[in-house]
């Protein structure tokens, strides 16, 4: 192959990638991608992250949207296959209520910087019961924003490949990334729409005897458990509930462009904050509240300075809100409030210390694992009063277990 095999001009270190052997390596730099275009619309400075600042490069031009002071939409009875609730614009499952087989996209973050991630989504998903298919030779999704916006044709064909790999184990597609989501599920809609696309698309697969036939959905955790299981069901399963105040941090590709993913308002969306609320921690409203994390799009490697910028807008925001913790649905966009808050104390001299959950996380300590077992300790921003709440939590459920001291990791984290 040559142009299809690699993207040229990709940003930090992208690795060469063919169809057949792209690997799952992903340097700092590499992005979950927002679109093909992320503005640089902010001053120095940058106050405040609103939706005239910044368009979060979501395609169509959906900005990232302001939520401050807006109540929330909610839609906690919503079931597999209806639409219970039209004035949210939630619909149900694509899958006429059939729960199907799953495999488990990991993406290239989560399984090489942020382990805890991929365990603790392999463990809440056992305890609901959902049993998740390997998917191997997977490689990085691609993403979005980087690949579509230098080729869209390897971009798709890059991406076919991977949900061949689930149509051959019949078996839905299950994400636990945004951006993995975003060029996963908007490649399978564009080739079941567009024929030629699709011939054009089966034209290269074809080189290493694969083909797409368009048998399969893809899924994002959080939509999955919220359309498939329901919130009140969670919660059912709940045994630890949590007393913690989170900051919920949606992201961009998880609810825009919100024609296609079909989860109510992209403005003022609540179906993740009842999620949150399942486990027994109260979702706190804060400014801003649907902003970009800010690392989208090659920005996080072109001009890191100022996704910093636009990073620290949104944790003074949910600082000033008085959370415990953020918690999220994105190693890209963990990766950036994690390490992003090493990197705003090194070069700003602002400190934040809010720690970072991914929400099979969260999901997982509200079921009784503890945080070692979930990986929170590998992260790499904590703070006292959080640590404090988990180590009484351990205490209660752990007996004689010390709290981020796991035996086959260094307490303070892998570096990133």
């Amino acid at each position: 192959m040559t142009k299809n095999n690699a993207i040229k001009g990709m940003t930090s270190g992208m690795t060469d990638s063919t169809t057949e052997g792209m690997t799952n390596s992903m340097t700092s730099g590499m992005t979950n991608g927002i679109s093909n275009d992320v503005t640089n619309s902010t001053t120095e400075g940058v106050p405040k992250c609103t939706a005239n600042d910044i368009t979060s490069g979501i395609t169509n031009g959906m900005t990232s949207g302001k939520a401050n002071d807006i109540t929330k939409c909610t839609a906690r009875d919503i079931s597999s296959g209806t639409v219970e609730d039209l004035s949210n614009g939630i619909s149900g499952s694509t899958n006429s209520g059939s729960k199907r087989n799953l495999s488990l996209f990991l993406g290239c973050i989560a399984p090489n910087r942020y382990p805890g991630i991929e365990i603790a989504t392999r463990k809440v998903m056992e305890r609901l019961g959902i049993s998740l298919k390997e998917l191997e030779g997977a490689s990085c999704c691609p993403a979005p924003g980087v690949f579509q916006s230098f080729d869209k044709q390897t971009w798709l064909t890059l991406a076919s490949r991977n949900l061949t790999l689930s149509e051959a184990l019949d078996a839905d597609l299950l994400t636990v990334c945004n951006g993995c989501y975003a060029s996963l599920a908007d490649t399978n809609r564009i080739l079941k729409e567009d024929p030629e696309a699709k011939a054009s698309v089966n034209a290269r697969l074809s080189g290493v005897n694969r083909e797409f036939k368009g048998s399969i959905e893809v899924r994002h955790i959080i939509e999955y458990l919220y359309r498939e299981i329901n919130p009140e069901k969670v919660r059912e399963f709940i045994t630890h509930p949590l007393d913690l105040k989170v900051a919920v941090h949606y992201g961009c590709h998880l609810v825009k462009p919100s024609h296609e993913r079909k989860l109510g308002s992209s403005e003022n969306p609540g179906f993740f904050d009842e999620l949150v609320e399942a486990t027994g921690a109260e979702s706190v409203e804060y400014e801003d509240k649907m902003a970009c994390c800010g690392a989208g799009g090659g920005a996080r490697s072109a001009v890191q300075d100022l996704t910093l910028k636009l990073s620290t807008a949104k944790l003074e925001h949910m600082q000033k809100a008085g959370v415990d913790c953020i918690v999220d649905a994105c190693p890209f966009c963990h990766l950036q409030f994690d390490q992003g808050q090493v990197e705003i104390a090194q070069r700003f001299g602002k400190e934040f210390e809010i720690p970072v959950l991914h929400y099979s996380q969260l999901l997982g300590l509200a079921m009784g694992y503890s945080p070692k077992e979930l990986g929170i300790h590998l992260n790499r921003t904590g703070s006292t009063a959080f640590c404090e709440k988990l180590e009484e939590m351990v205490s209660d459920m752990f007996p004689g277990e010390e709290f981020g001291k796991g035996p086959e990791f260094p307490g303070d984290g892998v570096s990133t």
